[in-house]
């Protein structure tokens, strides 16, 4: 059958919009191949990531058989992004998102001339997946499979070696948008603002809102009384803080195109022998927006790398900066690169960024999280968030990574 069946979808366990069928694809590939007698001879649609793994959108996976150009069956994998369709307070908060808009526009235009600086210098790395195909209404981009190409997920927080590595690259993405905003290629960074608002902080709460919770927590654990006087002080200027600190650094600050959600949920990875990173590659720019490089540089520390590489945070933000002002004169940029005491105190200034990822967000990215029932996080009453908190905070891992962050973020300044 070309079109997959309603029993399959069962057998798959996936929903998705009626509007991806068989007629969709083919006028698809039609264009992509040049091939107007292109035809479909089978379509499976399965879920391509796990419960958990994506919240701003729908990601599936599309195997597709074809005959194009006299050629007999052809098989095609692509992964294809929609915005949630059933009805939820999910999809509500992220419709009032321009999360589509702005991922279209960073792979159709920002990617396409950073693709071409590099090309004019002789770098043929690759930051993403590339593009078949977009729409705005309805709202779709779909892309190769770059599991196809031996790329995977990787749940698991990265080791110091490999962290570095996911740094150095995410230097050179800085760098390249010094350089575009520099030579104003008919492309506007500045224009792309953060999309993190009062609003959608609350309407985020199941993400945002762990720092009430925890506040109330740590008040139990022996040891921790003075951290528990700072939480209670912090949860009364964090959202205004936050919301300051996602805001582009005021001259004569460095400020870059941030992907601004750069997790290891957010990459695909090509592994040797199961450990060693050998390449990488970066998902989902919805988000991306023009601020400090700090925005990116945070989340490392919570979301990419594991405990050692907490320890060995400036060791990994040396890597970046040296690698940051390396590539910024390769390009030939004119914009002064930042020392590495300046990186380092705009760092300490955003404290609230990192107390969004290093207490509220962080448990997101440890392997229980998971199991959780997930409707629960996509439409949370206020006891549901507060079981789902109460879960976390009391899982192993996370409460011995929370005690260490905690009195680090205390020592540092960044709790007052």
């Amino acid at each position: 059958m070309a079109e997959i069946s309603e029993k399959n979808r069962e057998e798959n366990s996936v929903n998705y919009p009626n509007f991806l069928n068989r007629s969709f694809f083919e006028d698809v590939l039609q264009k992509y191949e040049q091939d107007s007698t292109l035809s479909i001879t089978n379509l499976e649609i399965t879920s391509a990531t796990q419960a958990g793994d994506n919240f701003s959108s729908i990601v599936l996976k599309a195997k597709v058989f074809y005959k194009t150009n006299g050629k007999e069956i052809i098989s095609k994998s692509l992964i294809v992004k929609t915005l949630p369709f059933e009805d939820s307070s999910r999809k509500e908060m992220l419709e009032s998102f321009p999360v589509f808009e702005r991922e279209i526009e960073i792979y159709t235009k920002v990617l396409q001339e950073m693709r071409r600086i590099m090309d004019s210098i002789g770098d043929s790395e690759e930051f993403s997946p590339k593009l078949i195909y977009f729409s705005r209404d309805p709202k779709v981009l779909i892309f190769d499979d770059l599991k196809e190409l031996g790329y995977q997920m990787h749940l698991e927080l990265h080791n110091f070696e490999n962290t570095v590595k996911i740094a150095r690259k995410l230097a050179k993405f800085h760098a390249l948008s010094i350089y575009i905003d520099e030579n104003k290629s008919n492309i506007d960074l500045t224009k792309y603002k953060t999309i993190i608002t009062k609003d959608g902080i609350e309407k985020g709460q199941v993400f945002f809102g762990g720092l009430d919770y925890l506040k109330e927590e740590v008040k139990n654990w022996p040891g921790y009384e003075k951290v528990a006087e700072k939480l209670a002080n912090q949860s009364r200027v964090y959202v205004n803080d936050l919301l300051k600190a996602y805001e582009p650094l005021p001259a004569p600050g460095f400020n870059v195109l941030c992907h601004a959600d750069f997790h290891i949920k957010n990459l695909l990875f090509k592994m040797q022998d199961g450990s060693m990173l050998t390449e990488t590659m970066f998902l989902d720019f919805q988000m991306s927006h023009w601020g400090s490089p700090g925005v990116d540089l945070i989340p490392i520390f919570y979301a990419m790398g594991d405990a050692e590489c907490r320890k060995r945070r400036e060791e990994i933000l040396f890597a970046y900066h040296e690698s940051l002002e390396g590539y910024m004169k390769r390009l030939g940029c004119l914009t002064k690169c930042p020392s590495l005491l300046e990186l380092n105190g705009d760092l300490l200034k955003m404290g609230a960024v990192e107390v969004v990822w290093g207490i509220t967000f962080l448990p997101f990215f440890y392997p229980f999280f998971a199991n959780l029932d997930m409707s629960a996080v996509e439409d949370p009453t206020p006891e549901a968030m507060n079981k789902i908190r109460k879960i976390m905070y009391s899982d192993k891992d996370v409460n011995e990574a929370l005690r260490e962050i905690l009195l680090n973020l205390l020592y540092r300044g960044v709790l007052y």
